[in-house]
């Protein structure tokens, strides 16, 4: 469904723990997401569609994830420990303004203003 977060739960490097991809547009095209994956799906109208790569790829949030991380040689990711990451959002405006084409924030950038979450709670597929 348009909107939904795909997240990696599994990793060797902590780098690529937590690394997400959000579905913009599939059609008609059943997805399968595979072993490994948390889904997420926010509740509807809680972000502008693209705008979910967009934060889950800045560097702030990026860093709440490797925190959340568990394990020594593999690296493991709950959905519970997904769900203890803090977003922060801009006004819608400026939400569409960097979606579905936007690059990561730039580390020097000022944090946008938060805004209330009304997101639901990420489940574990696979």
């Amino acid at each position: 469904m348009a909107g939904d977060m795909v997240f990696a739960d599994a990793s060797e490097d902590i780098a690529d723990i937590g690394k997400a991809i959000e579905i913009i547009d599939a059609g008609n095209v059943p997805l399968v997401s595979g072993l490994h994956k948390i889904l997420a799906r926010p509740n509807k109208g809680s972000m502008a569609l693209g705008f979910g790569a967009y934060l889950f790829s800045s560097e702030g949030v990026r860093k709440q994830i490797q925190r959340e991380a568990q394990g020594a040689k593999v690296l493991g990711l709950s959905a519970t420990r997904l769900g203890n990451v803090k977003l922060y959002y801009p006004s819608r405006r400026d939400e569409q303004k960097k979606s579905p084409t936007a690059s990561p924030p730039s580390t020097t950038s000022s944090p946008p203003r938060p805004r209330s979450s009304t997101r639901s709670r990420p489940t574990r597929k696979g």
